[in-house]
């Protein structure tokens, strides 16, 4: 009995490890405008644009998602004498950065990327209506900060 109750022990084990994981949380519906709230971001000329105070919008809008995956569109409009964000050399205006998005495997962990850019959001969703996200960019364009996005 014991030698069939280790056997069948070790098989499950090894199912187990074999299997890829599962999430059993449902995929969050993300859809609607995300606006910056909180952060900062530091650019490569050196300035440091904080949120809200550098821009009199910035936002991301969420515009259709397929289960996990996403399209969106990012608009920035930097306040006079501040940084405004970029795609390559030219600024982004509203509506103007289309961005990819997928949710991650546990139902919180969020990645957009530019599209026609290399600028990439790590965010985490806290609640419901709540993004934390690290952001970088490398290159010539180069940034890195930290926001909040929160659903309106």
């Amino acid at each position: 009995m014991t030698r069939t109750y280790l056997s069948v022990l070790a098989s499950s084990a090894l199912l187990a490890l074999g299997l890829p994981a599962q999430a059993n949380d449902p995929i969050p519906n993300l859809e609607g405008v995300w606006v910056k709230t909180a952060g900062q971001i530091l650019y490569r000329s050196g300035e440091v644009n904080t949120f809200p105070h550098s821009y009199d919008i910035a936002q991301i809008e969420i515009t259709g998602q397929d289960g996990a995956v996403f399209q969106a569109v990012q608009s920035t409009v930097a306040r006079e004498g501040h940084e405004a964000g970029r795609q390559g050399t030219q600024p982004i205006t509203q509506g103007g950065q289309p961005m990819i998005g997928v949710v991650g495997w546990d139902g919180t962990s969020v990645v957009l990327s530019d599209v026609g850019d290399t600028t990439v959001h790590h965010c985490t969703l806290t609640g419901e209506n709540t993004l934390h996200c690290l952001v970088w960019e490398a290159g010539d364009h180069a940034l890195a900060g930290r926001v909040t996005l929160v659903r309106e």
